[in-house]
């Protein structure tokens, strides 16, 4: 496997790993309703779009450290975002299942 691959994946992973630990840690971080969940997740799309195209400029222009600390610092936070966002949906998706 290529070690961009190896890289891309553990990043995902431990975002996701992040993303369920500060979940179970700080639960009154999540919005109370639907709507502030849907705003929340539209705000990690934003953050996760414009952390792509910001690691996208960095991989054109710069040398090696410029891509790691953007990858670390850029992209890391925007993909915890969503995943803690997906967390939030999905709990609420599990709310309006079991009230039925």
């Amino acid at each position: 496997m290529n070690g961009a691959v190896v890289f891309t994946l553990s990043a995902a992973f431990g975002a996701a790993l992040l993303a369920v630990w500060l979940d179970a840690r700080f639960p009154s971080l999540a919005p109370r309703g639907l709507t502030g969940r849907l705003v929340a997740a539209g705000a990690a799309w934003l953050l996760a779009d414009g952390a792509a195209r910001l690691f996208e400029r960095v991989l054109a222009t710069g040398p090696v450290e410029p891509r790691a600390l953007a990858a670390l610092g850029v992209i890391l936070p925007a993909l915890v975002a969503t995943f803690l966002t997906g967390l939030w949906l999905l709990r609420s998706l599990g709310t309006a299942a079991s009230t039925r």
